[in-house]
This record gives structure tokens, C-alpha cells and sequence, in this order.
């Protein structure tokens, strides 16, 4: 049995930190969100493969992050809206690094966004922007609370074409500088915020 030394939880699927510093999850996995490389859930804890040395996790509703020792983030899960990736797949099935322009101290995941602390004491985001989540400006398109639920059955599904235009103006598929602070200790994210 994995001993554990932190632990997060999204909708469904959790992850824990060992204390060889690896990352073992478990719970649903329909979009990869455990990094396995499949999509078969799991009801004990699994070592992901190739991560080592983390210092902290994040998960968001359907994906998950990881912090390396040395600053570097990895994502895998749902990247609908490029919470994980800048780059159009749907479901990243195994830990992907992300391109930050100087190393994290901290992680957080909201339902489909992601920030990172970076060592200069500022955030970097990237994800679902439709109520400005990741600090930059949103455009005409708005996200009602009424709309968000229909939005999100979609992204799950990804066989619909009603919020396609959502996802190409209310999303920021590269990590980018919130504005307005420079001296951050810490971070948390929630569903839409």
C-alpha cells in the first residue's frame, strides 16, 4: 500500500503524493484524469509512471496537476477548454509538462482552469476564461450560471457544436501573467473563479 503526504480531489478522482514524492490516483477516469494512459477507472490508488520528485498536486473537476521539485507543472485529464494542454486534444491521457516562462512554487486547479505560482511572485493561467478567471479580459460572450451547466455537458461530451464559439474566444490555451500583482505568496481556485 502507498503511504500518502498529500492528497487532492476533483469531481470524481483523487490523488495523493507518496512519500517517495511519486503521485498515485484513483477514481473515475474518463477523460485520463488518474494519467494512467487509459481511460479505465480505478478503485485504489495507482503510481503514475515518470512522475517524480512532486512537491504538490492539483486537481480541478476533470484533470490534474502536479508541481516537480524543480518549478516544472505537469497536466493530464479533460482539456476542453486547454486546462492541460495548448493544444487541441480533447483528453490528455498522461502527465504533460507545461511551458511556463520561469519555474512554480504552487499549483491550483479550478474546474477547467489552472494557475501557477511562479518564483518571481506572480501567476500565471491558463484554461476557461468566460468569467475572467484567468485574468484577462472576456469578450461579448457571457457565461450565465443557467448557460454554464449546458456548457459543461458539452466539453464532457465534446460531440456538440453550441459552445465551440465559447471555446475559442473564452479560452487561454497558453500560461499567461495576471495583471495587477506582483508579490503573491499564495493561490487557490474554485469552479469558475
Amino acid at each position: 500500500s502507498l503511504h500518502a503526504i498529500a492528497v487532492t480531489s476533483g469531481a470524481s478522482h483523487a490523488c495523493a503524493i507518496t512519500t517517495n514524492h511519486e503521485v498515485g490516483c484513483w477514481g473515475r477516469n474518463k477523460y485520463g484524469q488518474l494519467g494512467l494512459g487509459d481511460q479505465v477507472p480505478r478503485d485504489h490508488a495507482i503510481v503514475i509512471n515518470g512522475l517524480n520528485h512532486i512537491i504538490q498536486i492539483a486537481a480541478g473537476r476533470d484533470h490534474t496537476c502536479a508541481l516537480e521539485q524543480t518549478g516544472r507543472v505537469y497536466c493530464w485529464g479533460l482539456n476542453g477548454m486547454h486546462q492541460v494542454s495548448s493544444d487541441n486534444a480533447h483528453v490528455v491521457l498522461r502527465p504533460r509538462s507545461i511551458a511556463l516562462s520561469v519555474p512554480a512554487l504552487k499549483i491550483a486547479a479550478g474546474g477547467f482552469h489552472t494557475c501557477a505560482l511562479l518564483n518571481r511572485g506572480q501567476v500565471a493561467c491558463w484554461g476557461f476564461n468566460g468569467t475572467g478567471q484567468t485574468g484577462q479580459p472576456v469578450s461579448n460572450t457571457t457565461i450565465t450560471p443557467e448557460n454554464y451547466e449546458n456548457l459543461i455537458a458539452c466539453l464532457e461530451s465534446d460531440q456538440c457544436a453550441d459552445y465551440q464559439d465559447v471555446r475559442a474566444t473564452e479560452t487561454i490555451a497558453q500560461p499567461v501573467s495576471v495583471g495587477g500583482l506582483s508579490t503573491v505568496a499564495d493561490l487557490a481556485l474554485g469552479e469558475l473563479h
